[in-house]
């Protein structure tokens, strides 16, 4: 797409959910919003933790990631970064709108000569990442220039000014861009909705768009088929509603990182006398947003042994034994799933990411009354479909009914069709969506 000297390279997140990947250049300046992977893509020939990407060069060739002169890292033949080799070039900046792996899978690849930037949530993220997840060949996220943001401060990078706007998302420090550029103002919503608790902020990033008068409107457009219309309030007076006509314990399923999805679940269990046993990871999680962003530390609750407690699945080694030290300093007991799980300490509990201790849980004289609940926001593709199929299966062998609660972490058509009328650009791209021209469609009809 070219606006007299402006180009726009949608290089990622068409036709298809997630992988976003947006090239914005002006002359010899280039900056790149968002640096991700179509999961469901990548799954076609790779799994978790068994088969994983070589380099970036292997992505290119199978077509999942796209060839961008000096965007990626040079690697030495023992996979290791050499800093004094890293290509010369004229991206000036990458820009994450938020932390969920669809758009941030290929940042382990970056050039180490471009600083990623991100909001300072974000970088909380990032570094829990980090200490949480296995290196492998691909993914080394050592000596990448982090630098941060905060909402409505501009960020000069090469001849473009970039804004970013909070909005609403399933992850907090989501972010919408607007980019001034020599040809005007180019928007880019990221992942957002306007039905999630911090809907204000969408609110505010459409009529900071409105103001700017943009040119292009990139905005995602997930949802069309099918869509849940419930708000996270519903949400929780739903599970709440749930996890007081049962008796036994209450498994919950939902993102580790759906902070929003997860304090609606510790309001529940208070409400109906419940104590949370959660992931040990999830804990230190909740831990380090509240120490390390101020604006969260008055939102989520706060990690006390008389509410919480944790387990893990497989024996904390390296930095994940230092995450169980840390989760212990606090107070909070941590046992051993595979050893330590008894039918008695499930009894008032709510479990969440239940989904790794299964095949614990099918060993267990487990409460009478014991019901699942799954509560992602995001949509599943057909990978998706098959597991959960294999979690049913496991909790059809252990006799556990289950419900679907949840509300999506995208927009939904109508509040998007608003937004876009808000905001009136001269042009519309609709991407991280299985039916774009439908969409838009639909969303330019008078």
């Amino acid at each position: 797409m070219k606006i007299g000297g402006l180009e726009i390279d949608l290089l990622g997140g068409v036709n298809g959910i997630g992988g976003n990947l947006i090239l914005i250049t002006y002359g010899d300046s280039k900056i790149v919003l968002d640096l991700g992977v179509q999961l469901s893509s990548l799954r076609r020939y790779y799994t978790w933790p068994t088969r994983m990407p070589r380099d970036i060069h292997e992505l290119i060739k199978l077509g999942l990631a796209p060839r961008v002169e000096d965007l990626y890292a040079d690697w030495t033949p023992e996979g290791d970064v050499d800093l004094e080799k890293q290509p010369e070039t004229d991206v000036a900046g990458v820009f994450l709108s938020h932390f969920h792996l669809d758009h941030t899978y290929l940042i382990s690849q970056i050039n180490r000569r471009i600083p990623l930037f991100m909001g300072e949530g974000a970088k909380v993220f990032f570094d829990f990442t980090r200490e949480t997840r296995r290196e492998t060949r691909f993914w080394r996220l050592g000596q990448i220039e982090t630098r941060t943001f905060r909402t409505r401060e501009k960020v000069r990078c090469g001849v473009f000014e970039v804004y970013p706007v909070h909005i609403d998302h399933s992850i907090p420090s989501a972010y919408g861009f607007i980019v001034e550029t020599p040809e005007g103002a180019v928007a880019y919503t990221g992942d957002f909705r306007m039905h999630g608790p911090m809907r204000s902020f969408t609110k505010e990033f459409a009529r900071l768009c409105a103001e700017s008068e943009p040119e292009v409107l990139i905005s995602e457009g997930t949802n069309f088929y099918g869509v849940s219309t419930l708000l996270e309030g519903e949400v929780r007076e739903e599970v709440t509603s749930v996890m007081k006509s049962v008796k036994g314990a209450v498994l919950a399923s939902f993102s580790e990182k759906d902070v929003d999805r997860f304090k609606s679940y510790v309001e529940a269990a208070e409400l109906s006398g419940r104590r949370i046993l959660s992931p040990h990871t999830q804990i230190y999680l909740i831990h380090k947003l509240r120490q390390e962003d101020p604006k969260l530390r008055n939102t989520l609750p706060k990690v006390e042994s008389d509410l919480f407690s944790a387990y893990h699945v497989t024996t904390p080694r390296g930095s994940k034994k230092k995450i169980c030290d840390v989760v212990e300093s606090l107070g909070i007991e941590v046992i051993d799933a595979r050893a330590h799980l008894e039918g008695e300490t499930l009894r008032s509990a709510v479990v969440t990411s239940f989904v790794p201790m299964l095949q614990s849980l099918s060993t267990v004289d487990l409460p009478e009354g014991t019901t699942a609940l799954f509560s992602e926001s995001e949509p599943r593709d057909e990978e998706g479909e098959i597991e959960h199929e294999r979690i049913l299966n496991w909790l059809d062998h252990i006799g556990i009914p289950s419900y679907r609660i949840h509300c999506s972490g995208h927009i939904y058509p109508h509040d998007l069709k608003k937004v876009v009328q808000e905001i009136d650009p001269n042009k519309l791209e609709i991407i991280h969506s299985e039916h774009p021209e439908a969409l838009k469609r639909f969303l330019i009809k008078k």
